[in-house]
């Protein structure tokens, strides 16, 4: 008994579980927490429709752990990976529209399809050594891009379509497709083969995993993308900070000051950070693991949460920054002087202030939003190349977040001249012509939070051809701004790392444009970030490399320079149209009149300082003139 007694255990030792104890302990106290944690409404937040706004009520609801196991192996999502996967490899493919229920599907479809096509040769090797072809040769034929998006996944599961051994994931009737439960069915039968397979090719590639078996640039690409935070836009028209961080602190999201200070043990925890004081007060960042419960959010679901990735938050501060400064101008010039417009009446938009802003290409929305969000009541956002399925996507984005100052214009911008009666009061122009998307990093985020046709081009590689051909795009586009005779500020921006896109681009174009008289020319942006920043001996632009905190971009501004007129050039140009009288000859300046003498009084004294002049002028000579002569021959006068 007393050897027993003396094994007891002390209860300040911690008793050590084995992995599996250890993981079945930590989903039952996150399973048991769920359960208890509830998600209060915001009595600030307008939950209702409003008015002209459509909204999906199957998307805009958070989605249960079941719901997302059956969206995450349902057939349906395999399909739809498929027609992505097909869309990467050839962008000529003609694929129909791919509509998604919510959020979670669109990434898990872009997520299984960038996958397919990153590990594409070394799939077809594994199918190949496998001899699957050889023994389901109709699935080669018809079905080969689920084969290929399938497989992966089928392998990264651990050679089973669901979470775990135990657990199988039922297909409703609604759902379930012929051909994915065939291609299944066969994994299944051939299930050995597929294994020792994948097997052999890592043996060979000495790799301990299929990452390692990626080229070294993927491959750390693959590593930052993984590691990028994500970054939400607090939405003005919905709450305002403190509710939303009040909400999130409620829902067990715990504040950090830096989440660079989280250490391993903190990992799979909701964590946010958040600059109470600085330039940066309506944004809110989230580690890389929070993104499936930020995007399953109701904030995030009713758009009081925008998901905006930190280069793009950066570009429309440059963007603001630049209008501040036009409307400062502005002020300061009527402030001296309300310049008259040519029909005589005041420049309305002097007095006002503030400008509205053009944005050459459309996106799905976050980007008009913010630039939205800074414009007063009475001031629009220009939005060009809305047409189509676009032009859907976008009102119907940005009437969610609650914009209304915003015109959605069907003409490309490369079809506008600079005399258009609608764009008289544009000061400013954001330039965002399509580029090579070299700098980004993670693929999917970029393209559910920027645009699902970016997809094609990223999917190709940056070959110098294409890289020329973008490059005269942007040219042109950049040409075209040059031609609005209000404009007084560009800013141009792009996610691409070659300089064929960025600087050399924008000096190229700015030294065509020599012989103009307002000419323009690169200005500094955003100077509070000098740590980060890359000059020039032609200007000064901000350009960020990629890396595993951000994507790469740049960001320029571009500012008329106003030629300055000499007083003679003003004088001159005064005296041509009328408004200066020319005079005959100097004035001669009276003597002796005093200037606060009557005007009688000034008559009298100017006639006695004339006969006073008279007297003192000297007598005129007498001219001699010609007489007769005389007897001798000489003159009488």
């Amino acid at each position: 008994m007393a050897t027993k007694s003396s094994k007891a255990r002390d209860p300040n030792i911690k008793l050590l579980l084995t992995p599996e104890a250890e993981r079945k302990k930590l989903e039952s106290r996150k399973g048991s927490s769920r359960k208890e944690r509830r998600r209060p409404s915001l009595t600030d937040h307008n939950r209702n429709k409003r008015e002209g706004e459509i909204l999906d009520d199957n998307s805009k609801r958070p989605i249960s752990r079941e719901e997302r196991a059956q969206i995450k192996f349902g057939h349906t999502i395999y399909n739809k990976a498929a027609n992505l996967f097909e869309l990467l490899k050839d962008n000529t493919v003609v694929q129909p529209k791919i509509e998604f229920e919510n959020e979670f599907e669109k990434r898990r479809a872009y997520s299984l399809a960038f996958a397919a096509k990153r590990f594409e040769g070394i799939l077809k090797d594994v199918l190949l050594d496998s001899t699957f072809y050889s023994s389901y040769f109709k699935l080669e034929t018809y079905h080969h891009s689920k084969v290929m998006v399938m497989l992966l996944d089928f392998y990264d599961h651990g050679f089973r379509f669901s979470e775990s051994v135990r657990k199988k994931i039922e297909i409703d009737s609604k759902n379930h497709l012929d051909h994915i439960h065939d291609i299944q069915k066969a994994f299944f039968q051939h299930k050995v083969k597929l294994c020792s397979a994948f097997a052999r090719n890592r043996i060979k590639a000495c790799a301990l995993s299929l990452d390692a078996m990626l080229p070294a640039e993927v491959k750390e690409r693959n590593e930052h993308g993984s590691r990028h935070s994500l970054f939400t836009w607090i939405n003005p028209f919905v709450a305002d900070a403190h509710c939303i961080i009040n909400q999130l602190k409620s829902d067990g999201f715990v504040y950090k000051e830096s989440l660079e200070e989280l250490s391993g043990s903190e990992d799979n925890g909701l964590y946010f950070s958040y600059e109470e004081d600085g330039a940066n007060t309506d944004l809110l960042e989230f580690p890389a693991w929070c993104k499936d419960e930020v995007y399953n959010h109701q904030l995030a679901l009713d758009s009081s949460l925008v998901p905006m990735s930190k280069p793009r938050y950066l570009m429309t501060k440059a963007c603001r920054r630049a209008h501040d400064e036009v409307c400062r101008v502005q002020q300061k010039s009527h402030h001296h002087a309300v310049l008259p417009a040519t029909d005589g009446k005041e420049n309305h938009d002097m007095v006002n202030g503030g400008c509205d802003v053009v944005l050459t290409h459309p996106e799905t929305g976050s980007l008009a939003a913010y630039l939205c969000s800074f414009l007063g009541t009475n001031k629009r956002l220009f939005i060009f190349g809305c047409h189509g399925d676009k032009a859907v996507e976008v009102e119907k984005n940005l009437k969610n977040i609650g914009i209304s100052n915003y015109v959605l214009l069907s003409e490309d911008f490369k079809n506008i001249v600079g005399i258009d009666d609608r764009l008289s009061s544009v000061k400013l122009i954001v330039c965002n012509p399509p580029c090579s998307n070299s700098g980004v990093v993670n693929m999917v985020d970029f393209i559910i939070q920027e645009g699902a046709d970016t997809a094609s081009s990223l999917s190709k590689e940056a070959t110098p051809v294409k890289i020329r051909g973008l490059a005269e795009e942007q040219a042109s586009t950049i040409r075209i701004t040059f031609s609005f005779p209000n404009v007084q500020s560009i800013v141009y921006c792009s996610f691409s790392t070659f300089p064929e896109e960025n600087e050399k681009l924008v000096q190229r174009v700015l030294q065509s444009q020599q012989n103009s008289k307002n000419r323009f020319e690169m200005c500094v942006v955003l100077e509070d970030m000098r740590d980060i920043f890359t000059s020039s001996q032609d200007g000064d632009f901000l350009r960020v490399e990629p890396s595993y905190k951000m994507d790469g971009f740049f960001v320029t501004l571009l500012k008329r320079k106003i030629k300055e007129d000499s007083v003679s050039e003003v004088m001159e140009r005064a005296a041509k149209k009328g408004l200066l009288k020319k005079s005959s000859g100097k004035k001669e300046k009276r003597k002796g009149v005093p200037k606060d003498q009557p005007p009688h009084v000034a008559n009298r004294l100017s006639v006695v300082d004339k006969k006073k002049a008279g007297r003192s002028s000297p007598k005129p000579q007498k001219k001699l003139e010609r007489r007769d002569t005389d007897e001798d021959g000489r003159f009488k006068f």
